[in-house]
């Protein structure tokens, strides 16, 4: 999952997402894109296929 110029969600270990984005995007974004942190491959492209289709 890549976001904003180039974040790339999969590549980074959760802690230091949080602490590159607090403060910087709201809290509910932050907290929903954090569930994110470390997928890569085969389960990203599924998880950005139900995000897409909003299940």
């Amino acid at each position: 999952m890549t976001f904003g110029r180039g974040y790339d969600v999969g590549q980074t270990t959760r802690q230091q997402f949080l602490v590159d984005w607090s403060a910087k995007i709201p809290d509910a974004t932050l907290k929903a894109l954090a569930m994110y942190s470390g997928v890569t491959a085969q389960a990203a492209a599924t998880l950005a296929r139900k995000l897409r289709c909003g299940r």
